[in-house]
């Protein structure tokens, strides 16, 4: 048995089971032409509104035709305040510290033609401050010993929320860290009381008081102090942990003890109790408070030491309970969604306060409400662009729940024509096959079939409790491999799925590699290597060969093309296998078919592992043809290097520059090179009437460009998503979009 490098075929005798799909990174393409003319100016604040002398990034875009001129001129209508710069595209607004009016009207006039402008409002508030609510950890310290306090502003669309602390009564430093958290050290003479305020920027009439007790501790032989909740330095950062804290909450506390200790935490009054334990990896004494059952607000804090001896320590604190907004975003649907110009965004909050704000935002680009939002977002500036969105709700307390969405802007040359609540998969000419999962980096747990004439959208049954990788559409429904929560690559099991049954197709045996087309499954199978062909409508299998690879191929009227352990090609149908190469595997190995039914395109080259160069073969069914130069074997690969199709073949072969370009041979035999740039261009796909689309990197941008026969290419810039030929047109399945290519 051999092994090698990427791209040495090997038989499959053990289990390497790997799925995976290969992503590119994609970047977009520009390109213009014709005489500039500047149709509009758009304007977009981070922000609409901002605090008194708070500061907010401004950007303008241009929109034309041709090489249109991007910068702009800037000016203020209105609201006072000033400008980082009078040109360019992107400025920083500060507004007024005492602003005469409550808001701030901005121009932005294009420089090449001043009749273009456009403005942006912004609102000049601090916004409306409820109140303040105060974290003290502890509220009774020693002569000299330091404790921590956090202050939180209480207010709806607060754009500032930071407070100022002050002393009020007793001695001993305070030291304001940040704009919420301080730190007070108790004078190492004095005991007594000290009462410290926090007062909110936004409005000093509203503030709030803590009351600390300075005496000596209760016992000599304990000392302990609460580390979490609350604000201190943890590895030489200061650090606030749950501050607020949520349904629960983890108490950890440092104890040094002379004798054996029991620890525990409470909220007095309450009936809420826990035990700490000793966590070592933590360095301390750990658990955690059920705090379900309380209401949003201020609560006193106890950390409870008692040693063997019975001398017991109490720590007293005060901690605030309030739990983040919960965010609900009905659209988008998924978290990787690819639109044309637009972008519609539905989402809703829910806080214990009754009050939250939401914010969708897409760089520059943002829309606010409250408690619900429903807005569409123009990204047509974005074009040819990935893009991030995101999704935030703030309570009044400016705790964040927040969602984010990849977002995939397409060209104009793009149109969608159907979008499904999930990841698209695989189309023909009435099906989307999509999946659906948890999130951006979440494996399949679920998928469906959408009728593209109804619209009509079919869950189809999957193994509960399993990860989908591989799914396939199939006439029946679709193929997949599905793998238990927690299970290894042995535990993977084969199905086919139909929105009223799910069938496992070689039980007790292990795909290794699978493929479906129309009414035809092909597997390979661990650990006895068969590979396998099943016609879903009877649910009749045979075993094609053994020992079996994977890369092998099948058509929808069951033709088969595989590769077996000689290193041969090899055709399958009806029960009918028939050899079509004949080397000796100690100097040729002939791998990786792809076949039309009538056409099989191969990988063939020298063995490994030594110096392996390869070529792109075809078998008519009576002649070998090779079509290429030798050249590393492992630039020679199925689907990127050659493709087949109702006779046709579109492959890559090695330019004079050592790049390789993309040449089509036509069912006569006849041959023409469709790609001459100056990098290397790859196969993407290829229709059944000689249409290619084809993938390159020109200045660092991925690009897809399309034919249509003998049409030159189209460059669709930057596209991510995979080209199909289907009803008689290029389409694109990108995200959760099915495009088609204008």
């Amino acid at each position: 048995m051999h092994s090698g490098l990427r791209g040495s075929p090997r038989l499959w005798r053990f289990p390497a089971l790997v799925l995976a799909a290969v992503l590119g990174t994609a970047c977009p393409s520009g390109g213009g032409s014709g005489a500039p003319t500047v149709t509009g100016v758009s304007v977009t604040a981070d922000a609409p509104r901002i605090a008194p002398d708070g500061t907010v990034r401004l950007v303008a875009t241009v929109q034309g035709t041709g090489s249109i001129d991007p910068a702009v001129t800037w000016s203020i209508e209105q609201g006072g305040g000033s400008l980082s710069s009078d040109d360019g595209a992107e400025v920083i607004y500060r507004a007024p510290a005492a602003p005469d009016a409550p808001e701030a009207l901005i121009r932005a006039t294009s420089r090449s033609d001043p009749a273009q402008s456009a403005t942006v409002l912004l609102t000049i508030a601090f916004g409306t401050v409820a109140g303040v609510v105060i974290t003290a950890i502890p509220t009774t310290l020693s002569p000299g010993e330091t404790t921590a306090m956090a202050a939180l502003v209480d207010g709806a669309g607060l754009n500032e929320r930071r407070v100022t602390w002050r002393v009020i009564q007793g001695p001993g430093q305070l030291h304001q860290v940040d704009g919420r958290s301080a730190s007070f050290q108790a004078d190492a003479t004095f005991t007594g009381t000290v009462v410290l305020e926090a007062m909110a920027v936004a409005d000093p009439s509203r503030s709030a008081t803590v009351t600390l007790t300075v005496a000596p501790p209760a016992t000599s032989v304990i000392r302990a102090a609460i580390r979490q909740p609350g604000c201190g330095v943890f590895s030489r950062t200061w650090t606030c942990m749950e501050v607020p804290a949520g349904d629960s909450s983890t108490v950890l506390a440092s104890v040094a003890s002379t004798y054996e200790v029991q620890v525990s935490a409470r909220v007095p009054g309450t009936g809420i109790e826990a035990p700490l334990t000793i966590n070592s990896k933590r360095d301390g004494y750990q658990g955690s408070l059920d705090l379900h059952s309380l209401d949003r607000g201020q609560y006193p804090l106890e950390l409870s030491v008692t040693d063997a001896r019975g001398n017991a320590l109490v720590v007293p604190g005060i901690f605030v309970v309030d739990r983040a907004p919960a965010l609900e975003v009905a659209e988008p649907a998924t978290w990787q969604v690819a639109v044309a110009s637009t972008l519609r965004v539905r989402a809703s909050c829910q806080d214990d306060a009754g009050v939250c704000s939401l914010v969708a935002r897409v760089e520059s680009l943002q829309a606010a409400g409250t408690g619900t939002l429903d807005t569409t977002l123009e990204l047509a500036a974005f074009a040819g662009r990935k893009v991030k969105l995101t999704v935030s709700a703030e309570d009044s307390l400016g705790q964040l729940t927040s969602r984010a969405f990849t977002v995939f802007v397409a060209s104009p040359a793009l149109e969608p024509v159907a979008k499904v609540p999930g990841q698209l998969l695989a189309a023909d000419a009435s099906r989307l096959l999509f999946a659906t999962g948890d999130g951006p980096s979440a494996q399949p747990k679920g998928l469906g079939i959408l009728q593209r004439a109804s619209g009509q959208v079919s869950p189809l049954l999957t193994s509960a409790g399993s990860l989908i990788s591989g799914a396939q559409l199939a006439s029946t429904g679709a193929v997949f491999v599905a793998q238990p929560v927690g299970g290894t690559s042995l535990d993977r099991a084969l199905y086919e799925a139909t929105p009223d049954a799910l069938t496992a197709l070689d039980p007790g045996r292990i795909p290794v590699w699978v493929k479906a087309r129309g009414d035809f499954a092909l597997w390979t199978t661990y650990p006895e290597s068969d590979l396998m062909l099943r016609r879903l409508s009877t649910g009749t299998a045979v075993r094609v060969a053994v020992p079996g690879n994977t890369e092998q191929d099948v058509t929808e009227q069951g033709f088969v093309a595989f590769w077996d352990k000689e290193y041969d090609i090899l055709t399958y149908q009806d029960g009918v296998t028939r050899r079509l190469t004949n080397d000796p595997d100690s100097t040729v190995w002939n791998t990786y078919p792809v076949t039309d039914g009538t056409l099989v395109v191969y990988r063939k080259t020298a063995p490994c592992c030594s110096v392996q160069t390869g070529t792109v073969a075809l078998h008519t069914g009576t002649q070998e043809i090779l079509l290429t130069q030798p050249r590393p074997m492992w630039d020679v690969s199925p689907g990127r290097d050659y493709a087949v199709n109702s006779g046709w073949v579109a492959y890559t072969d090695l330019a004079s520059g050592g790049q390789t370009q993309v040449w089509l041979r036509s069912p006569a035999g006849e041959t023409r090179k469709i790609t001459d740039w100056s990098v290397a261009s790859t196969v993407e796909a290829l229709g059944p009437g000689g249409q290619v689309a084809v993938r390159n990197v020109m200045d660092g941008k991925t690009r897809l460009l399309v034919s249509r026969g003998t049409e030159p290419l189209q460059d669709l810039g930057f596209v991510e998503g995979r080209a199909q030929w289907l009803d008689g047109a290029w389409h694109i399945l990108w995200a959760d979009t099915l495009f088609r290519v204008r």
